[in-house]
C-alpha cells in the first residue's frame, strides 16, 4: 500500500486493492458458519465442518431453569442461540448462550470462549459468570449488556468522530489486557461490540479467539476464520498467523466504519479526517510487520491525531522573527530593550514552561531550553481537550435530561392509563355488582315464587300408619312407590295421588325401594334382613332374596334390570341375578354400615355410602374397589350417580351434599344451606339440578354446576327421609317420618330454565 496518507488509495480485500468499487453499501456482506449461504449477513467464517476428535466437557448435568428464569430471546444463529434470563439467586439480568452444533470443534472453541473471556477481568469486555451444561449441552452465563450492539448504533448513522476515537481507545486498553495474556481476538467488527446504557463498549464473543501458549493444533493450518470485510491480509491466507496486529487490523476497520458510516469493503482515506488518515494507513498496512506493535502504540497515535487535528485550526506556523525587530510592526529595536520604539508592543514576554523572561524573536527558552511554539500547541491542545471534554458531558447532560424527561413523560402516561384502567375497572366493577344485585334480586323473587307456587301446588299421599323411609317414581313417571317403618309398600296414582297397591310381606321395616328399568317390577330391602321381588302391576311377591346378616338398608335395579346391588348394616354390598335371586358378588371394604347403594348409568360401577364416613366407588363387573372418596365429617347416608356418570352427589350426617368427579375421586363442590343431616339425595334427569332431603324438614334444589340453591321447599312436618325425580324433571317426590308422602311440581323452575 502507497504510504502517502494523503493519496485516496483504499484498503482491503483484492477488490479493494484494484480500486473497484462497485459493492453495495449495505449492512456487512460476510461469509459464516457452515450453515450460512455465501453473502449472508454479518456472520463469520469457520472451521466447524472439520468433525475433529471427541470432545468431553467433565461437566455435571445441572438444572438450568432452577437458577435461572428464561425471559425471551436477544440473538440466534445458525450454531446457537442468546436468551436473556434472571439469576433468582442473584436477582440480575445475565445472558445465556449455548450452541446447537454437535461438531467437536465447535464444541472446543466453545470451551476456549469461556476460558478466554474468564482471563479477562476488564472494564471494556463482557464477563463471563459461569460455564456449566444441562441436558440440552454446555452454556455460557455471561454479562448482559443493554445497550444493543456497536453494528444496531451505527445503523442509525455515523457517529462524532470524537466518539468513535474514545470508544477505539477503551477497546486499545481491553485489547492490550487480552494481547499481554496471549489471547488473539480474530474477529472484531461492530455485531460483537455491544454496548451500555452509558455507551461504554464491551468486547464480546471471543469464539474465534486464538491463545497463543494452549491452541495446541486447534485452529488447521491454511484455515480461513473471521469475518471477511474486518479481516486482515493475513487472516484471509491463514488464521494460524494472526497476532494482536491482526486485531489492530479489524479495529482500525472498525473504527473507519464508524466514522465514515460505510462498510469497510473499500476503504478511502479520503473520507477519514486529514490528521487521522496517517493513523489509519499504519494501522491497516498489507504487512503485520509496518502496522502499529501493539494496542498501546494505536492508541497513543490515535490521541496524537485528534490533537493535531486541533492544533493546525488553532495554532499558526511560527513566523520568521529577527532578533530586536518588532513582530507587530517591524520596527529595528536594540535587543535590550522591553517595549518596541515603534508601537509600544512588549519585546519581553515570560517563557511558557518556565515563566522566565524570554524575547518575543526567540522560540527556544534561554532558562528551561522549551520550545514556545510546542508550549503554545500543548496549552492549546490540553484547552481543545477540556472543551471537547465539556462538549461531550454537556451532550451526556442533555442525552441524559432528555431520558429523564422522556421517563417523566412516560410515567405520567401510564400513571394516567393506569388511573384510567382503575377507573374502568371500577366502574365495570360497579355495573358489575349492580347487575349482579338485580338479578339476585330477580333469582329471589322467582324463587320465592316458585316455592309458593310448588308448596300451594303440593299433593300430600296419606296412607301409611308410620315413618315413610324410601321412596321413587316409575319409568313412565305415571306411579310411585313408598316403603315405611309401617313394614308395607305402597304403589300410588302419581297424577291423582290415589292409592293403587299395599305390599305386604316384610317382617321388619322397609327401608328402601325403586323399579325396574321397564317398570314391571319394584324391589325392596328391610331391616328382616331381606330383599323382596314384587310384581309392579298386581303387588304380588315374586322373588325373596336371603343373604345379608343384618339389615338391608338400601337397594337398586341395574340400568339393565338384570342385576340388583344391595347394601346392608353388615357392612357388606352383594350384587344378585335379578331374575333368579342368585349371588354373584359381595363387595367388603366399608368398616361401619352400608346406608346407601347406586348403580352408574352404564352399569359398569356401583357407589356406596356409609357410616365409616366414605364414599367407595367399585366395578360392578369384578367386585373390586376403584376409589375411595374422603371429605365428609359424619356418616355418609344417602348417595347418587349422575346421568352422565361423570359426577357423584353425596348427603351426609354433617348437613352437608357433595359433589365428586366420579373419574378421580376429587371434590368438586359442598353445598351448604340445611341445619341437619342430610339424608337422601338425588340428580335431574338432565344433570343440572340436584335435590337433597334433610332432617331439617326442607328439601332444596340446587344448581348442579354453580352449587347455587335454586329453590327450598317446606310443607313436611318431620324429618325428610326420601327424595326422587320425576322422569321428566319437573316433580320430585319426598317420603317423611310424619308418615306422608309429597308430591312437589318445580315445572315453573325447570321451565324458566329452559329444560
Amino acid at each position: 500500500m502507497p504510504d502517502d496518507p494523503q493519496k485516496p488509495d483504499s484498503l482491503g480485500d483484492d477488490r479493494t486493492f484494484t480500486g473497484e468499487q462497485d459493492a453495495p453499501q449495505e449492512e456487512q456482506q460476510s461469509l459464516g458458519d457452515a450453515d450460512t449461504r455465501a453473502g449472508g449477513g454479518d456472520s463469520s467464517i469457520s472451521d466447524l465442518n472439520d468433525p475433529g476428535e471427541a470432545f468431553d466437557f467433565d461437566l455435571p448435568l445441572i438444572d438450568l431453569a432452577a437458577r435461572y428464569e428464561i425471559e425471551g430471546e436477544l440473538g440466534k444463529g445458525g450454531m446457537g442461540a442468546v436468551q436473556l434470563a434472571t439469576d433468582r439467586s442473584l436477582q440480575r439480568k445475565v445472558a445465556i448462550k449455548r450452541i446447537h452444533a454437535d461438531s467437536p470443534v465447535a464444541l472446543r472453541r466453545f470451551v476456549t470462549e469461556a476460558r478466554s473471556i474468564a482471563a479477562l477481568n476488564h472494564f471494556n469486555i463482557v464477563q463471563v459468570h459461569e460455564f456449566e451444561r444441562d441436558e440440552e449441552g454446555p452454556f455460557l452465563v455471561l454479562e448482559y449488556v443493554s445497550g444493543g450492539s456497536l453494528l444496531d448504533r451505527l445503523k442509525e448513522g455515523k457517529l462524532e468522530v470524537e466518539d468513535a476515537v474514545s470508544i477505539t481507545c477503551q477497546l486499545c486498553d481491553a485489547l492490550t489486557l487480552a494481547h499481554g495474556k496471549g489471547i488473539i481476538h480474530r474477529d472484531i467488527k461492530p455485531a460483537n461490540i455491544l454496548l451500555t446504557e452509558e455507551g461504554i463498549p464491551k468486547l464480546s464473543d471471543f469464539g474465534l479467539a486464538r491463545q497463543e501458549t494452549v491452541d495446541h493444533g486447534q485452529t488447521q493450518e491454511g484455515a480461513v476464520l473471521g469475518t471477511l470485510d474486518f479481516m486482515p491480509p493475513e487472516q484471509r491466507r491463514d488464521a494460524t498467523a494472526t497476532d494482536a496486529r491482526s486485531d489492530l487490523w479489524s479495529l482500525a476497520a472498525t473504527l473507519y466504519q464508524m466514522i465514515t458510516g460505510e462498510v469497510p469493503r473499500v476503504i478511502d482515506l479520503d473520507a477519514v479526517p486529514q490528521k487521522l488518515r496517517s493513523t489509519f494507513a499504519t494501522a491497516l498496512k498489507q504487512n503485520p510487520e509496518e502496522r502499529f506493535s501493539s494496542a498501546e502504540q494505536f492508541k497513543a497515535e490515535l490521541r496524537k491525531g485528534m490533537a493535531t487535528v486541533v492544533s493546525d485550526v488553532a495554532t499558526p506556523a511560527a513566523p520568521d522573527l529577527v532578533a530586536g525587530i518588532c513582530p507587530s510592526c517591524n520596527t529595528a529595536n536594540e535587543t535590550s530593550r522591553k517595549f518596541c520604539r515603534g508601537c509600544r508592543a512588549r519585546l519581553i514576554e515570560p517563557c511558557l514552561s518556565c515563566e522566565k523572561d524570554n524575547p518575543v524573536w526567540e522560540d527556544v527558552c534561554g532558562e528551561c531550553g522549551s520550545s514556545q511554539q510546542e508550549e503554545r500547541v500543548h496549552i492549546q491542545t490540553a484547552a481543545a481537550e477540556k472543551a471537547a471534554a465539556k462538549k461531550a458531558a454537556a451532550k451526556k447532560a442533555a442525552a441524559k435530561k432528555a431520558a429523564a424527561e422522556k421517563a417523566a413523560d412516560e410515567k405520567a402516561a401510564a400513571e394516567k392509563a393506569a388511573a384510567e384502567k382503575a377507573a374502568a375497572e371500577k366502574a365495570a366493577a360497579e355495573k358489575a355488582a349492580a347487575d349482579k344485585a338485580a338479578a339476585d334480586k330477580a333469582a329471589a323473587e322467582k324463587a320465592a315464587a316458585d316455592k309458593a307456587v310448588a308448596e300451594k301446588t303440593a299433593v300430600t299421599l296419606k296412607g301409611h300408619s308410620d315413618y315413610v323411609r324410601s321412596v321413587s317414581f316409575s319409568p313412565d313417571g305415571r306411579r310411585i312407590v313408598s316403603g315405611s317403618t309401617d313394614n308395607e309398600l305402597k304403589v300410588w296414582d302419581a297424577e291423582t295421588g290415589q292409592e293403587t297397591l299395599t305390599l305386604k310381606g316384610h317382617s321388619d321395616w322397609v327401608t328402601s325401594v325403586s323399579f325396574s328399568p321397564d317398570g314391571r317390577r319394584i324391589v325392596s330391602g328391610s331391616n328382616d334382613d331381606t330383599i323382596k321381588i314384587w310384581d309392579a302391576e298386581t303387588g304380588q311377591e315374586t322373588l325373596t332374596v336371603e343373604g345379608h346378616t343384618w339389615a338391608v338398608s338400601s337397594v337398586i335395579f341395574s340400568p339393565d334390570g338384570n342385576r340388583i346391588v344391595s347394601g346392608s348394616w353388615d357392612k357388606s354390598l352383594k350384587v344378585w341375578d335379578a331374575e333368579t335371586g342368585r349371588e354373584t358378588l359381595t363387595l367388603k371394604g366399608h368398616s361401619d354400615y352400608v346406608r346407601s347403594v347406586s348403580f352408574s348409568p352404564d352399569g359398569r360401577r356401583i357407589v356406596s355410602g356409609s357410616e365409616d364416613e366414605t364414599l367407595k366407588v367399585w366395578d360392578a363387573e369384578t367386585g373390586q374397589e376403584m376409589l375411595t372418596l374422603k371429605g365428609h365429617s359424619d356418616y355418609v347416608i344417602g348417595v347418587s350417580f349422575s346421568p352422565d356418570g361423570r359426577r357423584i352427589v353425596s348427603g351426609s350426617n354433617d348437613k352437608t351434599p357433595k359433589v365428586w368427579n366420579a373419574e378421580t375421586g376429587q371434590e368438586m363442590r359442598n353445598l351448604e344451606g340445611h341445619t341437619d343431616s342430610v339424608t337422601s339425595v338425588a340428580f335431574s334427569p338432565d344433570g343440572r339440578r340436584i335435590v337433597s332431603g334433610s332432617n331439617d324438614e326442607t328439601l332444596k334444589v340446587w344448581d348442579a354446576e354453580t352449587g347455587q340453591l335454586a329453590l327450598t321447599l317446606e310443607g313436611h312436618s318431620d324429618y325428610v327421609r326420601s327424595v326422587a325425580f320425576s322422569p321428566d324433571g319437573k316433580r320430585i317426590v319426598s317420603g317423611s317420618t310424619d308418615k306422608t308422602v309429597k308430591i312437589w311440581d318445580i315445572s315453573l323452575l325447570t321451565d324458566g330454565e329452559g329444560s
